[in-house]
């Protein structure tokens, strides 16, 4: 369960990291 709420929050960083690039390169 810790592991999975760690990947969970490392995906959203992610995501988040994802978004801001693509709404930079539009």
């Amino acid at each position: 369960m810790i592991m999975t709420g760690i990947f969970a929050e490392q995906t959203v960083e992610v995501v988040k990291s994802a978004i801001e690039t693509a709404d930079g390169a539009l």
